[in-house]
């Protein structure tokens, strides 16, 4: 688990104090940093709390309310260290909803502290009132309500271990209106983060380590249930010793740096390369470390080796999926390090057909790659802008993305070399995440380099987030791949509706132009002459929003066989 907060987690009692100040104490002493929120009536009292405590954990206010879930997302996605968000009641907290499933979806721990209405009038279908138990319920996280103050310290106490234990997911805790004010005696529990952990059975390992010593085509899937920092030594270590290579999902890049021989980087729809799923589906042996062999990484199931798989999570999804593969149920992360373990003393495979086969798969990937930037258009070239990016930004670097045809772009071109390097609305697919989530990320890692990359299409969705970028002075660069049209719905128009395009070409404003108004600076590019200019703009230390006019007839390089048959029934 989050070894990082293991040392925070001790035994607190304090005196009587009101149930604000009790919450606000206690993520403080939980090692919560901050606070992303918008105010209202039901949780006024709070607010007036975290007042006392700027110094101790700070609020940060935007204008939405999907805003504060995408940014908090993206803060426990490239540092494992959950973050709070606040909303008002009823309609606060439904405008948190998308966000909400694109963290659950993606497996990603926050704390989202609603207001509720007063106890006097639950259940009188009152003004701001929705079941906000059974929406959360229904989306398959964690519920808490706070019925009373002498149940305070055993409500709390469970929803830390929620936020810390288990499986990664929000959590939400729903606290009536009449309640802050109220004055409490507060103890805060210690957590046991082994608790979760089921013990690893020797049998499995010995079992797999066998298994990988007799294949002749091994590779390593890695999702992100098994995506921390301190995974990547044990995961080269592996594919060392037995001579295989490393795959990862759309939410475990950087546990390998893709200019390394041995990572091949994302497979599978929306973003997967035709080199990776090649080599997917020619393994006679896929050990996967997490949950997410799904229809994500399989294009809908098509795309799967005909040989032995083998699943190790302790998530239940790998469970329900279609049942061609065996499952270890167990820490993937502890399986792992013992894999490693038991490894070490071996004799290291030589694969060299297999090696041999995956260089020509590679070469053929980089030459599509290296053919697309030939292309010539009235408007920019995205592979050219994208492909010369990779050159100036460091390797420290963040790309946050949102959904659509444009983040293929940042998949094939983009490459990751560090932990949390990459975020995006994977398994839920949902747009409008890119912008709110490039708060988060740069707010937790000021030292890092935050590129968030949307379509036109979502960036409306969220454009708000542009004023808290600047409230908060966050160096933030914002691309916005502009081909007027939901492109993922235009190319299928002309590929299976016989070119009937219909409510998918669009009218934007001048983006350049918005981004000023938020004074943040804004440049508009619409053709290749101006790539190198606007890379040294670039790397500034500014806020930037760059309006990339692209043509929304390219297709990016993309396993297009395995996509349209993923779209068939």
């Amino acid at each position: 688990m989050e070894k990082s907060l293991k040392t925070l987690l001790t035994v607190f009692e304090m005196a009587e104090v009101k149930l604000s100040e009790a919450i606000a104490n206690g993520l403080i002493k939980y090692g919560i940093k901050r606070v992303y929120g918008i105010i209202g009536t039901t949780v006024l009292n709070f607010y007036d709390s975290l007042y006392y405590h700027k110094n101790e954990i700070r609020e940060i206010t935007v204008r939405h309310e999907n805003v504060a879930i995408s940014a908090a997302d993206a803060e426990y996605r490239t540092t494992r260290r959950p973050a709070a968000v606040v909303v008002h009641a009823g309609g606060g907290f439904l405008n948190s909803l998308t966000g909400l499933g694109i963290a659950m979806k993606d497996r990603s721990r926050l704390l989202l502290i609603t207001g509720g209405v007063k106890r006097r009038l639950k259940n009188t279908d009152s003004w701001l009132e929705v079941n906000q138990g059974e929406i959360s319920k229904s989306l398959g996280i964690k519920y808490h309500y706070l019925e009373d103050t002498e149940r305070f310290s055993d409500v709390f106490n469970e929803v830390m271990k929620d936020l810390f234990q288990g499986l990664p997911l929000p959590v939400v805790l729903e606290v009536p209106e009449d309640l802050w004010d109220k004055e409490i005696d507060a103890n805060y529990e210690e957590i046991d983060f082994n608790k979760e952990d089921n013990e690893i059975n020797r049998e499995d390992v010995i079992r797999v380590k066998e298994e990988l010593k007799n294949s002749k085509k091994p590779l390593i899937l890695v999702s992100g249930e098994a995506n921390y920092e301190e995974v990547n030594k044990y995961i080269y270590d592996l594919a060392e010793i037995v001579d295989g290579f490393i795959l990862t999902t759309g939410n475990s890049r950087g546990i390998c740096d893709e200019d390394d021989y041995r990572c091949l980087g994302r497979v599978g729809y929306g973003g997967g390369s035709l080199f990776a799923d090649n080599a997917l589906k020619s393994t006679d042996y896929l050990l996967i470390l997490g949950n997410e062999y799904n229809d994500v990484t399989t294009y809908g199931f098509n795309l799967t080796p005909s040989n032995s798989i083998v699943v190790v999570s302790l998530d239940s999804s790998s469970e329900l999926r279609p049942s061609y593969y065996e499952t270890i149920k167990g820490n993937p992360v502890n399986f792992l390090k013992e894999l490693v373990k038991e490894l070490n003393n071996e004799k290291r495979n030589n694969n060299e057909d297999w090696n041999n086969e995956v260089k020509e798969y590679r070469k053929s990937w980089e030459n599509l790659l290296s053919e697309t930037l030939k292309r010539r258009y009235e408007n920019v070239n995205p592979a050219k802008f994208f492909y010369e990016l990779n050159k100036v930004l460091p390797k420290n670097r963040i790309i946050v993305g949102g959904q659509g045809t444009h983040i293929l772009y940042a998949y094939d071109y983009l490459k990751i070399h560090k932990f949390g390097g990459f975020v995006a609305a994977t398994n839920l697919g949902s747009m409008g995440f890119a912008l709110p989530a490039s708060i988060g990320a740069k707010i937790a890692n000021p030292d890092r380099e935050v590129i968030a990359i949307a379509g036109d299409g979502e960036a409306l969705m969220s454009i708000q987030a542009l004023q808290t970028i600047k409230d908060e002075n966050l160096n933030v660069k914002i691309i916005i791949v502009n081909d007027s049209s939901y492109r993922v719905l235009y190319l299928k128009q002309l590929i299976n509706k016989s070119g009937r395009v219909y409510g998918t070409v669009l009218n934007n404003p001048d983006f350049a132009k918005l981004a000023e108004s938020f004074g943040i600076k804004g440049i508009k590019v619409d053709n290749d002459n101006e790539i190198d200019n606007t890379l040294n703009e670039i790397i500034r230390d500014e806020a930037l929003l760059i309006d990339l006019i692209i043509s929304k007839d390219d297709l990016p390089p993309t396993n297009t066989d395995m996509v349209l048959k993923t779209d068939q029934v």
